[in-house]
């Protein structure tokens, strides 16, 4: 088996390379209720689910009391109504009105773990371009990244990975990275073979299962998916023994930090099979 990075780029024998996701998260305060219209905020945040993009745009132009990030009683903005269904016309509406990416509702979500669990690529990518931190924890402490990983949102995952990318090199005031410095991968230093399972032997199938794995800080594994899937209960296998491995943590600037890796979980059948 061997492991490779988020990038694509195929590790020869042990765990190598990876991307660094760990930025600093930025906290923002819900703002208080003053002289609101509850009938608007209300139609606002049910437009913004059903995606009634003209109706939005009639409401925001007409009444000046509607407060576009004020929440409902679960802590949900408007923009993360239409984050979760995927409404990318009323994400962009929204933006344009003054609503805030780093809002985090009761659970705290903000509208990118909505987002990055949904599955939704082009609202995740609307809100990174609008500045949303995508090392946000919610109350589990996970992050959007952590989410996505969890839903095997692979297309979510590569975009957060090209912003890190792309951000890494346009450090700001709101989004420094945590350690300058050359990232040393994490090294692979406990693990577990794979069995196969008897469906798995009966069927004669050979193959690789390709896993996508968040590496915590301790080495320890965190959220795994299926990337490429070879047969339903190999592909249960795979993780459930990765589950187990254990790393010496990537660092960055002497740091440990959480990163992704890609890892290929080969079946090959025993020769007098």
């Amino acid at each position: 088996m061997s492991v490779t990075t988020a990038g694509r780029t195929r590790a020869t024998s042990r765990p190598a390379g990876l991307a660094v996701l760990l930025f600093a998260s930025l906290v923002v305060t819900v703002p208080a209720a003053q002289d609101l219209d509850p009938d608007s905020d209300s139609r606002l945040w049910n437009w913004a689910a059903s995606g009634q993009t003209e109706e939005i745009r009639e409401l925001l132009s007409e009444n000046g009391q509607v407060v576009v990030n004020f929440t409902d009683e679960a802590g949900w903005t408007a923009l993360m109504h239409a984050s979760n269904a995927g409404h990318d016309g009323v994400v962009r509406l929204l933006l344009d009105a003054g609503a805030s990416v780093h809002l985090q509702n009761d659970a705290q979500d903000t509208a990118l773990h909505v987002a990055a669990e949904r599955g939704r690529t082009e609202t995740a990518r609307l809100l990174l371009e609008a500045g949303s931190d995508f090392m946000a924890r919610d109350a589990n402490g996970r992050t959007p990244l952590f989410r996505a990983i969890e839903r095997g949102r692979s297309g979510i995952v590569d975009l957060l990975h090209t912003a890190a990318l792309v951000n890494s090199s346009q450090q700001s005031p709101t989004r420094a990275l945590v350690a300058e410095g050359e990232t040393v991968p994490p090294v692979i230093i406990q693990w577990t073979d794979t069995p196969y399972t008897d469906y798995g032997l009966k069927q004669g199938i050979e193959g690789t299962v390709v896993l996508m794995a968040l590496v915590r800080e301790n080495g320890s594994i965190g959220a795994v998916s299926v990337s490429k899937s070879l047969e339903k209960s190999l592909d249960q296998n795979a993780a459930r023994a990765v589950r187990t491995w254990k790393f010496d943590p990537a660092t960055r600037g002497g740091k440990p930090v959480i990163v992704v890796v890609e890892i290929n979980v080969d079946f090959e059948l025993p020769e007098e099979f």
